[in-house]
C-alpha cells in the first residue's frame, strides 16, 4: 500500500512540475512582440504615427527611446 501510495504521490509532484513549465512557456509566447509592435522605432514622429495608427492609442503620446505608448 505504501508503495501505490508513494508512486501517486510522485506522479501528483511531477504533473504539477511539467503543468508548471507549460504554463509559464505559455505566458512566455503569448508576450511575444507581434505584427502590430511598434519596436523599433527610430524617431518621435514614427512613434506618434504607429501608436495612432497600430495600437489606436488615439489621445496618448509616445516615449520613442522605447516606443512606449502612454
Amino acid at each position: 500500500m505504501r508503495r501505490i501510495t508513494r508512486m501517486c504521490g510522485r506522479l501528483g509532484f511531477a504533473a504539477l512540475v511539467v503543468g508548471a513549465l507549460a504554463f509559464g512557456a505559455t505566458q512566455a509566447l503569448a508576450n511575444s512582440p507581434g505584427s502590430d509592435d511598434c519596436q523599433p522605432c527610430f524617431s518621435q514622429f514614427e512613434c506618434n504615427e504607429c501608436c495612432i495608427k497600430v495600437l489606436h492609442f488615439e489621445g496618448g503620446d509616445c516615449w520613442a527611446e522605447n516606443c512606449l505608448c502612454y
